[in-house]
């Protein structure tokens, strides 16, 4: 573990004494299953559900005091930075104000520093769960009748510490990485208030716009999702309030309606940009983003993270930039077609073929710019330029090789490349590439017989990490491809010879 990683789950370091259970009792028992459940790798969704069989008010018991437990940890590692100079409001941003109240000094909520609201949140929550008439520890001691509801107001403050910490200290926790463990603690908080029903959705809404799976799902790298989670809390701390009185007096929580306009998640820089009924953009914005990774450097008292792009830190503004923002989601699911069956030829071999496909942004997300198909002699069996159903907003060149020029004159169209496929492939032929799934989107070809390179040779992290072809390549074959642009006829030969060259290598194995 990371000296870093050690900091934030140094026991020193807890903002509270941990409060711990009995060994022997039932609830005890019920915290070692939990977390027996997380440590096993369980999908978190399936982690907080009521055991069957089990008192549902001594699973909130658990949880609560975890949470608590967790939380309390979390903040223990930033609460240095967060002073009553830093943080002079408790808050998740100017349109999220949390005021404090207790029905003993403070009978009113009250606007408080959010170091002093945090120690009084702490102080409140332990009196809490110490006292055993709330949170009973002997056998046979039932729980009071308003039990659930003292959880729900635990809960729903306890969340406000992630708010908190997410919108104005989450550059710690990044320097610090421990972004993923802080994530995961928030997701399996959520999971459990949903899964329970303990919080009401609309005290969840702060942090909606970056739920982490929301966000993973929109992402098809490290760096994309860095890039929008940045941005994401960069609106959270910018945006303006508009001077709703939706205030509730309870809560302390003044917030303002969201607009119902139909939006968009760039893939390149995670802005959220408008789009009209046709999927048109509303407004012309320019997208700035960088396109590297993000690699970490050591300097003086820790490690800084830049962009292998332009080197500049997380957080610089973009290197690159581009007329308009575009998204990759996938939306248009009509119009795929399967291959078939079709009698084996005299050879009895139905084929082996490489394919690669390039796409470009569009209106509809990414479209098919050009395929190729290449045969295990190497020799390219089919290629063309393919005519997008939908304007071209981006032609993606960097990573496509496609340029503007290149569609000026093309009239192939997908249904005229997917019927080409299905007269030249069975469905018993093997077909090759390189993370195929989205060839095969963009294709918008259903086919069973794949091999896909990133499977054939795996990243040693192991999914959802994947080796570039590039890398593959080089490593495999002595050779480097891409040098002056992505090719797709060069791309699909390389899948082929990969995947000829781990055959031959097998046999030798085998010899």
């Amino acid at each position: 573990m990371s000296i870093a990683l050690k900091q934030v789950f140094n026991k020193d370091k807890t903002f509270r004494p941990k409060r711990k259970f009995e060994p022997g009792t039932q609830r005890f028992e019920l915290h070692k299953r939990a977390q027996a459940s997380l440590n096993s790798g369980v999908d978190l969704r399936a982690a907080v559900q009521l055991p069957s069989g089990e008192d549902q008010n001594d699973w909130v018991a658990v949880h609560v005091v975890d949470f608590f437990n967790r939380i309390n940890l979390i903040y223990g590692t930033i609460c240095e930075f967060c002073t009553e100079r830093t943080c002079p409001v408790m808050s998740g941003g100017p349109k999220y104000e949390y005021r404090w109240q207790d029905d003993l000094k403070y009978k009113k909520p009250t606007a408080l520093p959010a170091p002093q609201y945090m120690n009084l949140l702490m102080d409140w929550i332990e009196v809490q769960i110490n006292n055993e008439d709330i949170f009973p520890t002997c056998v046979g001691v039932p729980f009071p009748k308003n039990f659930l509801q003292i959880c729900k107001k635990i809960l729903c403050r306890l969340f406000r510490v992630f708010v908190h910490v997410y919108i104005h200290h989450f550059d710690r926790v990044i320097v610090m990485g421990a972004e993923a463990h802080v994530n995961t603690c928030y997701k399996h908080f959520y999971y459990f208030v949903t899964e329970m029903n303990l919080i009401d959705r609309k005290e969840l809404e702060p942090l909606a716009k970056i739920e982490e799976k929301a966000i993973y799902e929109c992402c098809s790298s490290r760096n994309m999702y860095v890039n929008i989670a940045r941005n994401t809390l960069k609106k959270l701390r910018d945006q303006d309030v508009s001077g709703s009185s939706n205030n509730n007096k309870t809560t302390g929580l003044k917030k303002n309606e969201m607009k119902n306009a139909s939006r968009k998640m760039c893939c390149r820089c995670g802005k959220i940009y408008g789009v009209t009924p046709a999927g048109k953009h509303s407004s012309k914005e320019e997208c700035h983003y960088h396109f590297g990774r993000l690699v970490s450097h050591k300097v003086l008292g820790g490690s800084e993270r830049r962009y292998s792009c332009c080197e500049g830190v997380l957080g610089s503004p973009g290197c690159q930039v581009t007329k308009l923002h575009v998204h990759d989601q996938k939306e248009n699911l009509e119009g795929f077609v399967k291959t078939f069956v079709k009698f084996p030829p005299h050879s009895g071999n139905h084929g082996v073929y490489a394919v690669h496909c390039e796409m470009c942004y569009t209106a509809e997300g990414l479209e098919l710019t050009q395929v190729t198909v290449v045969d295990p002699s190497l020799q390219v069996v089919y290629h063309t330029f393919v005519k997008p159903d939908e304007e071209v907003i981006d032609p993606n060149t960097r990573i496509s090789g496609v340029v503007e020029d290149d569609l000026k004159d093309t009239k192939t169209s997908i249904r005229d490349v997917q019927a080409t496929l299905l007269n030249l492939f069975s469905a018993d032929a093997v077909l090759i590439g390189h993370s195929f799934e989205r060839n095969l989107y963009a294709l918008k070809l259903i086919h069973t017989l794949v091999v896909d390179t990133t499977v054939m040779f795996p990243h040693r992290l192991g999914l959802p990490h994947k080796r570039s072809l590039k890398s593959m390549v080089a490593d495999y074959l002595w050779r480097i491809i891409q040098d002056d642009g992505h090719n797709s006829s060069e791309n699909a030969t390389a899948c082929m010879e990969l995947v000829l060259w781990k055959v031959k290598d097998d046999l030798k194995g085998k010899k």
